[in-house]
């Protein structure tokens, strides 16, 4: 591939080899897939320089100290944002695991290995192909029955038990979270291993339950697992840039930047003089919670990939929405 220079290998396949790569003074995945001899498709991907999930597991397990819950936390908010995307663009991941979960230094999280992946028809469509690793498999899956999103769900939570409890959740035979995380973990967990699909909770609800709630810096929650654990990985954007994207209901674009030590209301009046709307009108939510004025920006949790609603309030209580996205540069 022109413009390219191979930096080490990272990896090899039965079907291919992963390299890592620069090309502008970036580095960037460099996957190779060879389908016969003398013929490849090569394909240039971000690179997460944090290492993948599963391999963040291990490390935490030889030190014997769980994961904070915040850690927890955090995690199973962006890996259900990004299942989220997918299944409401009809997308079953169909693999997901610890080893295909990718981590950036500076907090980031992707999901990776789309191999498996397969698109279905909003009309109800249900897919019947055996396929992923059998540990993370939902039960509809290996019993030849047709799945849906919630085969995805059941993942997630083989995925979640792994990071509390470091081991896998297979056999399921004793499925049960640490007794020093939160009541709200260890009942998410259990519904998502529920074996009926239509128990399980959406990505949607599961964005909605408790646990994800304690992301509001008022709900904090701390329990007795990890409470001084991987310090330099366990954190909000403390003071990073942010650049705010505003597109307004007539979809004009405007763009302003913020710390995001900077408290809600400091960014409420950056939207004012921005957009001419009065500053006491303007209400910002953020994972369904409404955003207090004295809470800064990271005790949120506002970060990068983070969308943010804005809403002005009128006499007799109608708002309208303004569209608001957030990314850290």
């Amino acid at each position: 591939m022109e413009g390219v220079r191979e930096v080490k290998r990272l990896g090899k396949g039965t079907y291919g080899e992963v390299f890592l790569v620069e090309k502008n003074s970036k580095q960037y995945v460099l996957k190779k897939d060879y389908l016969k001899v003398g013929q490849e498709i090569h394909l240039l991907m971000e690179y997460c320089d944090g290492g993948d999930l599963h391999s963040r597991i291990q490390k935490q397990k030889v030190t014997g100290v769980p994961f904070s819950e915040h850690q927890i936390r955090d995690w199973t908010y962006k890996i259900t944002s990004a299942l989220q995307y997918l299944h409401q663009r009809h997308v079953l991941h169909r693999d997901l695991k610890p080893m295909n979960i990718f981590l950036t230094k500076a907090g980031g999280l992707k999901l990776g290995d789309f191999g498996l992946a397969r698109v279905i028809s909003p009309e109800a469509d249900l897919a019947t192909t055996c396929t992923g690793t059998r540990a993370f498999m939902a039960p509809e899956i290996y019993s030849m029955k047709p799945y849906d999103t919630k085969a995805d769900m059941w993942s997630l939570g083989c995925c979640i038990f792994e990071i509390a409890s470091f081991r896998f959740a297979f056999p399921f035979n004793n499925v049960r979270v640490p007794a020093c995380y939160s009541q709200d973990l260890q009942q998410l967990v259990s519904v998502l291993l529920n074996p009926e699909p239509e128990e399980r909770p959406s990505a949607l609800q599961v964005l909605s339950h408790p646990f994800l709630q304690a992301l509001h810096p008022n709900n904090l929650q701390h329990s007795a697992c990890g409470n001084h654990d991987d310090t330099q990985h366990d954190h909000l954007l403390t003071d990073e840039e942010i650049r705010v994207i505003i597109i307004d209901l007539h979809n004009n674009k405007s763009h302003l930047k913020i710390s995001s030590s900077k408290t809600v209301l400091e960014l409420k009046r950056l939207l004012g003089e921005t957009s001419g709307v009065d500053v006491d009108t303007i209400s910002i939510v953020f994972n369904t919670v409404t955003l207090s004025d004295k809470a800064t920006l990271s005790s949120y949790g506002v970060r990068y990939g983070s969308t943010l609603q804005v809403f002005q309030r009128f006499l007799g209580g109608a708002r309208s929405l303004l569209g608001f996205k957030c990314s850290v540069v």
